[in-house]
């Protein structure tokens, strides 16, 4: 549970009782708090309710005395177990569809992971109600064989959705509607019991249902895609479809491929992201591609990536972690460890790029430029001459863009100072 905690309210007591709502007799407490204290109420923008088991046996507590004591309310998250009971998803159906949708209807983000098929057969009716409001949309997996509801939306709008998160099971009661301000969009089908054929043919028609969707709008800028089956393919699809996204996640473990169709696809995906020209942000999570991949031979892609993508800033592939680039064709990787082997063993492919860049950075310090030009004498697997470099980088700051805070650590401790204070005395 999220909360926005005023001054005048001890956080210890907002603690207390994000414990004890999860349970019906905490919920009951929380109920006799909102009626005694009209700020606790207020500090609620988003609240995140589990039914666990049969622990709350009886949502109308929480959908009829709580929800409706909550004015600021913009988010809520419902949780079931996967074992709690059916009868639970029913009631907590007629209050969603019912009872509470004026209430509700200010509630402007929802987070749903209800397994149960029930639940499945309530979303369409849901969504109807709250076309108009709704600003953000998850809707997680279900459990078991899929069992698709053929209720779709062919003729509602949805204007205010821009991000929308959805499992296989739950595509087909939305993606026949418009909605024209999408930004962000994430597709799971693989944590869903789904045949390999049916994912293929599920996934193509969400494509095609959101250019309809669409239609003339360019909104949507991010899109992530998590599926078992083929990338290659959906990624070709996508930069088809979608050619002005920033953002491209696509995640996957299908059959794994070998030797030179390896990379005549891992290159192909090259040409793809050429049709794209503003993306900034791309992660392919396939290791059945790439898992075979040496270092050197991911440095090489990413940076034909670049070559083939002037746009792209952020690179993620495989199990190599997020590449950044830093100027031109010269990308480095978030671990340290990683460049620092490259530059070792002489095989970083910009190296020559990068090396300018940094006797730019140098402001002509003749120290600095003197151990870059040790560098380029030296031969390969000289760990002290490459120790020497990582340090400059770090001391010239031109890593300290990279994911994650790495290279700047390197400037840490007492061996950084001894090292830097070496090289810019000699």
């Amino acid at each position: 549970m999220t909360t926005v905690v005023r001054k005048e309210l001890p956080l210890e007591l907002l603690r207390e009782i994000v414990t004890l709502v999860a349970t019906n007799h905490g919920a009951h407490i929380f109920h006799k708090t909102l009626l005694k204290l009209c700020l606790v109420s207020k500090t609620f923008y988003n609240i995140a309710i589990s039914f666990l088991y049969n622990e709350i046996i009886n949502p109308k507590r929480i959908m009829i005395q709580i929800i409706p004591r909550l004015p600021n309310l913009r988010e809520l998250s419902l949780f079931q177990a996967y074992d709690a009971a059916a009868e639970q998803v029913e009631v907590l159906g007629r209050y969603l569809l019912n009872d509470l949708c004026p209430v509700l209807s200010r509630v402007r983000s929802w987070v749903f992971r209800l397994p149960s098929k029930e639940f499945q057969h309530l979303l369409p009716g849901f969504l109807a109600r709250h076309q108009d409001t709704l600003e953000s949309l998850l809707v997680l997996g279900t459990v078991g064989p899929v069992d698709f509801p053929r209720t779709s939306f062919k003729g509602y709008c949805f204007p205010k959705l821009k991000r929308l998160e959805l499992c296989c099971s739950s595509a087909y009661s939305l993606f026949h509607g418009f909605f024209p301000n999408l930004k962000e969009i994430t597709w799971d089908f693989a944590h869903e019991v789904l045949e390999h054929e049916d994912a293929i043919h599920l996934a193509s028609l969400v494509i095609d249902w959101v250019v309809k969707g669409q239609k003339d709008a360019k909104s949507l800028k991010s899109l992530s895609l998590i599926m078992k089956i083929d990338t290659v393919h959906f990624i070709d699809e996508i930069s088809s479809a979608f050619p002005l996204l920033d953002s491209l996640s696509v995640d996957c473990d299908p059959p794994p491929l070998i030797g030179t169709l390896q990379m005549e696809a891992c290159y192909r995906v090259g040409n793809l992201l050429a049709r794209m020209p503003e993306l900034r942000s791309f992660l392919w999570g396939d290791t059945n591609y790439q898992h075979a991949l040496a270092l050197y031979e991911t440095a090489r892609l990413i940076q034909h990536y670049g070559e083939k993508c002037p746009t792209l800033t952020e690179c993620y592939i495989g199990a190599s972690g997020c590449w950044t680039r830093v100027t031109g064709s010269a990308w480095v990787p978030d671990q340290p460890a990683d460049l620092y082997k490259l530059f070792r063993d002489k095989t970083y492919p910009a190296l020559d790029v990068l090396l300018c860049h940094l006797e730019n950075l140098s402001s002509g310090s003749p120290a600095i430029l003197r151990c870059i030009k040790r560098y380029r004498g030296a031969e390969a697997y000289d760990s002290d001459v490459t120790a020497d470099l990582m340090v400059v980088i770090a001391h010239l700051g031109a890593c300290d863009h990279v994911c994650g805070h790495d290279y700047r650590r390197m400037k840490q401790g007492s061996a950084y100072e001894e090292r830097i204070q070496s090289i810019l005395t000699r």
